[in-house]
């Protein structure tokens, strides 16, 4: 697999940590920029009005658009020549806008999968991208409850196990994937058609945007890792030198 990375020194490793670090808040700073600029108008229940619901859900599928267009990692990683005409560290645009609108705000209200929230969200976008053929008669339930390993805890905070268990989980990620999807289709990662042979059962099918933001954000992950790798050997290097 090529290196994501292509770094000789520490120094090299620096640079490339300070640029993702620019891109990163360079990130945060257009969202808040979005967010200065949405005229917020509240319903009669104190909540967003749903002008500004969709206001700020366009101008953040906007943005999506803007990141997931840029290279890969990979992609620039693979192809040097993208350096004279591409921006390198869309995936960190990506990988900001996903964590502070979409993750955060996911988290806040299903706090019992706060550590897993990341994971689910991305095997959902994998499964949808590329479907294990071993796995394509069991639900996206079943897939993602593969994954899942946490206890869940009554008010006395002893820990609920059995059947009881099994059903509380199996709620809560049924709801969570219900609010996944629907965050999915309203962003335009996800397209959710009818089933002209069952009404009942929906197709869900990934679009060329939710493609683009899965392949952004597992380069990020290898970015991480590589990341630890390099630096170590480096250091390696450095020291036995």
């Amino acid at each position: 697999m090529t290196r994501l990375l292509k770094v000789d020194t520490l120094e090299d490793l620096q640079i490339y940590i300070l640029k993702q670090k620019d891109f990163s808040d360079k990130s945060k700073r257009e969202l808040q920029r979005l967010s200065d600029s949405v005229p917020v108008i509240l319903g009669p229940d104190g909540t967003f009005s749903d002008h500004t619901t969709h206001d700020i859900i366009n101008k953040v599928r906007n943005l999506f658009q803007n990141y997931g267009s840029l290279p890969t990692l990979t992609e620039y990683a693979q192809n040097p020549s993208l350096a004279r005409d591409a921006t390198w560290g869309g995936s960190f645009g990506v990988s900001t806008v996903l964590g502070t609108v979409v993750l955060r705000s996911l988290a806040e209200s299903f706090p019992e999968f706060n550590a897993s929230i990341k994971p689910i969200f991305i095997k959902v976008l994998k499964e949808l991208y590329t479907p294990d053929d071993n796995n394509k008669d069991k639900s996206m339930m079943e897939r993602v409850m593969e994954n899942l390993n946490f206890s869940i805890r009554d008010k006395n905070s002893k820990e609920i196990l059995g059947d009881q268990r099994d059903r509380i989980i199996k709620n809560r990620v049924a709801l969570l994937l219900e609010v996944i999807a629907k965050i999915m289709s309203d962003y335009g990662m996800l397209e959710i058609q009818e089933n002209e042979d069952d009404p009942n059962n929906l197709a869900t099918l990934i679009t060329p945007l939710g493609i683009r933001i899965y392949l952004h954000v597992i380069d990020v992950e290898r970015y991480i890792n590589e990341i630890g790798v390099i630096y170590k050997e480096l250091a390696g290097k450095k020291i036995n030198g």
